[in-house]
């Protein structure tokens, strides 16, 4: 079903029990009533990943699928991966006409900064591996503190202390915004490799897809695991460390 709106073709998107009005341009939204009228224009807002709408209950709506599903071609049913290409590089613009299908593929940011959004707060991820809000810089931890046992505990990777959707590792908001140098399309087991072979190290430039079997990859594991167990004994000194706290 479509629809004219404001001089737009438009036509209905449904998921997660909310319904809209999106135009084949991409830049216009609206809440569909129950008889299909046009309720309410919604602000369409961005980060990296997504180009979406706010439901009430906090829901994102995603324009692109919307558009795609609506004006576009199909997905390929050939058995390959496929995700959505924006044709003239620019991933605001979710006009029909620049929307396509493409194999899989990682998408690369060559920007200082990227935005991500989840639970109601926008966050910036940088280039240099730093995460920030609101002008203010997020300190990274490189352990865990377990009070019943009272030690601490190295992690596998720096993190900080943020609720988005559980992405607390750096490595993964660096994957993210897209500053993983390479492609992970085709490796049977992709991971991310710390060229420096240091895991606090999360600046775009250090981090590389690879195969888990790449030998820099076993050799940054095995450095991994050494400078943990030494931070591990510097974190705990004096106390009793049990064989399986590394």
């Amino acid at each position: 079903m479509t629809k004219t709106i404001k001089g737009k073709i438009c036509g209905i998107y449904q998921r997660n029990g909310h319904r809209i009005w999106v135009a084949s341009t991409g830049d216009y939204a609206a809440v569909c009533t129950k008889n299909n009228s046009v309720g309410k224009e919604l602000p369409i807002v961005h980060d990296f990943n997504y180009n979406f709408v706010l439901m009430k209950d906090g829901t994102m709506l995603n324009i692109v699928n919307a558009v795609i599903l609506n004006f576009g071609p199909p997905s390929p049913n050939n058995g390959k991966e496929y995700v959505i290409n924006h044709k003239d590089g620019d991933w605001t613009n979710c006009d029909y006409q620049n929307l396509e299908w493409v194999p899989y593929h990682y998408r690369h940011s060559n920007r200082a900064k990227e935005t991500l959004y989840s639970n109601g707060k926008f966050i910036e991820v940088h280039a240099d591996g730093t995460i920030w809000e609101k002008g203010q810089k997020f300190p990274s931890w490189d352990h865990w503190v377990d009070h019943d046992m009272d030690l601490e505990y190295p992690s596998n990777n720096t993190f900080i202390w943020i609720l988005l959707d559980e992405r607390e590792y750096i490595d993964d908001l660096m994957k993210e915004c897209g500053y993983i140098q390479g492609d992970d399309a085709g490796l049977k087991e992709p991971v991310i490799l710390h060229r420096d072979l240091d895991y606090h190290n999360c600046a775009s430039d250090n981090l590389e897809w690879t195969e888990k079997t790449d030998p820099r990859y076993i050799a940054f594991c095995k450095k991994r695991y050494e400078d943990r167990k030494t931070r591990n004994l510097e974190l705990n000194a004096g106390k009793h460390i049990p064989d399986y706290w590394v």
